[in-house]
């Protein structure tokens, strides 16, 4: 989204997650007379590392991810965002990955948060290296029990929004979002 009289660029990239942050990056950088880049993609972790979801290998999401990641190596220095739901990928057992350098397969939680710690430190690495300043955005807490699903309009007006209402202590969060970065 260009700006008039831009005095630089922001990008926002990662996953679904980034994209709950496109209002306020847009706010934001139009404020400071910014041009902003929106390039996120649906339940793809922005690391270099092959997702396979319930045993579906999503070479989309990698090849997202790498054309992305060469892209802004090439470009004019600028601030990058980055956001992802890490706590997803590192908790679901739908989730796995593999290396797209010896394809080995990355399973069980432990061995998934070392994988994509390792590949985001490269991936941060790489795009400091270019000249660009990169902030990493800490996903938004789940809140166990909370669907939003279950916490539609018609559930409201009928009188059965409790579905809407979830009381968590925040030690529980605390602990939970521990992983999460």
């Amino acid at each position: 989204f260009p700006s008039a009289g831009r005095r630089g660029e922001v990008f926002l990239v990662g996953d679904s997650n980034a994209g709950h942050f496109s209002e306020p990056i847009l706010g934001g950088a139009r404020t400071n007379g910014l041009s902003t880049v929106l390039a996120t993609s649906n339940a793809c972790p922005f690391v270099d590392l092959i997702p396979v979801r319930d045993g579906i290998v999503d070479t989309s999401c990698s090849d997202y991810v790498a054309d992305t990641v060469r892209w802004l190596e090439s470009a004019k220095p600028a601030h990058i965002v980055i956001a992802m739901a890490t706590l997803g990928y590192l908790t679901s057992d739908s989730y796995t990955f593999e290396d797209p350098v010896t394809h080995t397969s990355v399973r069980g939680s432990d061995q998934k948060e070392t994988a994509l710690r390792s590949s985001l430190v490269d991936t941060l690495t790489r795009l400091r290296k270019a000249g660009h300043e990169v902030t990493l955005v800490h996903q938004a807490p789940q809140l166990p029990g909370y669907n939003p699903r279950s916490c539609l309009l018609f559930e409201l007006l009928a009188s059965r929004g409790s579905a809407c209402s979830v009381s968590v202590p925040r030690a529980q969060v605390d602990q939970q979002m521990d992983r999460a970065w």
